[in-house]
């Protein structure tokens, strides 16, 4: 697998993908740097062999084990110390982005929401740049929803900077303050497990 970065890469079994272009291989699409086209599934060091499945609707879901028992050399696995160990994750919907215009009533009813619902959010959407409308040539009742340049560069941003992000702002604290955080969630930490098995 890829080399463990704080925020990535930090389980032993890494499942993910990598999108290709047309014609082109796995191996061509992961050869010039892995790191940046190589994206996990989950980016926990607890999910392990993931499988996908076509529901009724069409819809593409994502299922995978919450339990990799080989971790305790490397991580404080409480999956194991809680008793949950083989359970499986909460079903995710797979979507691969589209670059073309989705029209109005696709995004309702792939969220379950009414169009003038849906409808009120693109328009939120419009007056930050992130999203704009524009009509079907084909027919003039359509309306279709397309991502802008600012949104691909936002997404972009916040797929890559997150992790980085909390690190910096760590960074710029006084030591003794990263103390008492990190005492503060570890005091929090066990106030959880402690409430877990109360409720058992």
């Amino acid at each position: 697998g890829l080399e463990s970065q704080e925020e990535k890469f930090q389980n032993i079994y890494q499942s993910g993908y990598c999108l290709a272009k047309p014609g082109e291989t796995l191996e061509e699409a992961l050869c010039d740097s892995p790191e940046d086209t190589f994206r996990e599934w989950d980016m926990g060091f607890d999910f392990y062999a993931p499988q996908t499945f076509e529901a009724e609707d069409g819809r593409r879901i994502l299922i995978g084990w919450a339990g990799v028992p080989d971790t305790e050399d490397v991580h404080k696995n409480l999956s194991v110390k809680n008793g949950w160990q083989h359970c499986l994750t909460i079903p995710r919907e797979v979507l691969l982005g589209e670059e073309d215009p989705v029209p109005i009533s696709t995004l309702a009813e792939r969220t379950g929401s009414a169009n003038s619902t849906v409808s009120g959010i693109v328009d939120r959407l419009e007056k930050l740049g992130l999203a704009k409308r524009q009509r079907s040539e084909l027919d003039r009742r359509v309306i279709y929803v397309c991502a802008t340049e600012k949104y691909a560069a936002l997404r972009e941003k916040t797929s890559t900077d997150v992790s980085g992000y909390f690190d910096s702002l760590l960074r710029t604290m006084p030591e003794e303050d990263r103390k008492l955080i990190a005492t503060a969630l570890q005091k929090l930490d066990a106030a959880l497990a402690q409430a877990d098995e109360a409720a058992r």
